[in-house]
């Protein structure tokens, strides 16, 4: 049984739910778990989908959230996921990630509100202050 000091609810470290959390949309199974031990070996509760339908039919925490968001997806695309948050009106920072970037996929992606777009493969640290800057913005927004 693991102490009730060294994590949180879920297993998750101490501390993870001042934080915010992590949804990370990703249908490759090995690079999705990768993402979710890098992400909560930071802190953070971490929350995976596989798919746009997945990711669509979850209900949202009511914390400050960040997105970790593959743009492309077997079932769908990223910029699906980010339209149907702004349509609802949830103030969700983006950080998207791809494997086929170019200036106007990234354009759009930050016209959408992504905090950044990284393409694969990219540096963990620089995810990992992706994350933080945009749980940070989410809780200013969720402030206004």
């Amino acid at each position: 049984m693991e102490a009730m000091s060294a994590t949180g609810a879920r297993g998750e470290p101490a501390g993870a739910q001042e934080r915010g959390v992590v949804l990370v949309v990703e249908d490759d199974p090995l690079l999705q778990r990768a993402l979710g031990r890098l992400l909560r070996s930071a802190g953070h509760r971490v929350e995976l989908f596989d798919s746009v339908p997945a990711f669509l039919g979850s209900a949202l925490p009511e914390e400050a959230t960040c997105l970790v968001l593959d743009l492309h997806l077997p079932d769908g695309n990223g910029f699906e996921i980010l339209d149907d948050l702004e349509a609802r009106g949830t103030p969700v920072s983006a950080v998207v990630i791809t494997a086929h970037g170019d200036v106007p996929t990234t354009v759009r992606a930050m016209q959408k509100g992504a905090v950044e777009l990284l393409e694969k493969p990219f540096d963990n640290r620089r995810l990992l202050a992706s994350v933080a800057d945009g749980l940070a913005r989410a809780s200013r927004a969720r402030q206004l």
